[in-house]
């Protein structure tokens, strides 16, 4: 018979024994895994930059052909079909062709070279005196006098204060009168004519005048004021050939471009017909032709 005390204390040993040889076999914990190495890159090969190729010379530009209009057999139907202003319209009208606002369009003339350089010649007004300052495109070239149609708008400057930039240029039929060559905007010295009457007698028809200048106008378009000599008082407003009446403070035509006429010298030209001012107001004459000034006229009251 075995002894329950002894029976108790062999389980006990016995589930030590186990304990024991749990711990002494059991998992141990895992160990960490070995840092992997990094790899250093490899020194990029040192960089040569490379030898920059010479600039290549610049192109010369080829020459612009000058081509003729295709007038047809109407020259001035088909410069009405493209709407091309005569030369000083352009001035008048300088507001809707500006270059800086993307503006343009076609414009006829002669093209002369005077001692400012090229310029439009208006072959519909003026007799020869009104002209604009032009640029040709780079790389035209032609030989003035010549008519032609230009393509092109109105950029500022100093002097001249604007100028016509050319984009385009077709040559026009040679012109079918001689060409006489004037100074833009001055009066040529001219005998007067016998039937020239001071302005105070001026026909409502129309006719021939004499006349002196009293005070220029402020504005073009609001006419000189002329008389009949220089100790008179003014009689008459005279709108000059591409004068017109201003709008409101509108005025496209520049200090530069406007005639110039004296008040020492007796001039004369032909006027339209024109009505009487309103009582208190000075009659308005327009001009038809250029003013000329006669040298051995005088200015005074002795004419």
């Amino acid at each position: 018979m075995v002894c329950p005390a002894l029976s108790v204390l062999a389980r006990t040993s016995y589930t030590l024994a186990a304990l024991c040889g749990l711990l002494a076999c059991g998992d141990e914990p895992p160990a960490k895994p070995e840092r992997a190495l990094e790899k250093t890159p490899a020194p990029a090969p040192s960089e040569v930059p490379a030898p920059k190729p010479e600039a290549a010379p610049e192109p010369t530009p080829a020459p612009v052909v000058l081509k003729a209009f295709d007038a047809g057999d109407d020259e001035d139907a088909a410069l009405r079909a493209i709407r091309a202003l005569p030369a000083w319209s352009a001035a008048l009208e300088r507001y809707r062709l500006l270059a800086r606002r993307g503006q343009s369009g076609p414009i006829h003339g002669l093209i002369i070279d005077s001692e400012t350089g090229l310029r439009l010649v208006d072959e519909t007004i003026g007799d020869g005196a009104l002209s604009i300052a032009i640029a040709l495109p780079e790389g035209l070239s032609l030989t003035p006098p010549m008519r032609a149609v230009l393509w092109g708008a109105w950029k500022p400057e100093q002097e001249p204060s604007w100028r016509w930039h050319a984009t385009r240029v077709a040559s026009l039929a040679p012109p079918k009168q001689p060409i006489t060559q004037v100074p833009p905007l001055e009066p040529l010295a001219a005998e007067m004519p016998s039937d020239a009457v001071l302005v105070s007698k001026a026909s409502r028809r129309g006719g021939t005048i004499s006349f002196v200048v009293k005070k220029e106008s402020d504005r073009v378009g609001d006419g000189w004021l002329i008389a009949d000599d220089n100790k008179g008082k003014a009689v008459a407003r005279l709108l000059l050939p591409g004068e017109r009446e201003t709008y409101g403070d509108q005025s496209e035509i520049a200090s530069d471009e406007r005639w110039k006429l004296g008040s020492n010298k007796r001039y004369w030209l032909t006027v339209r017909s024109f009505r009487s001012g309103r009582l208190g107001d000075l009659p308005v004459l327009r001009a038809k032709s250029a003013p000329n000034w006669d040298r051995k006229a005088s200015a005074g009251p002795e004419l």
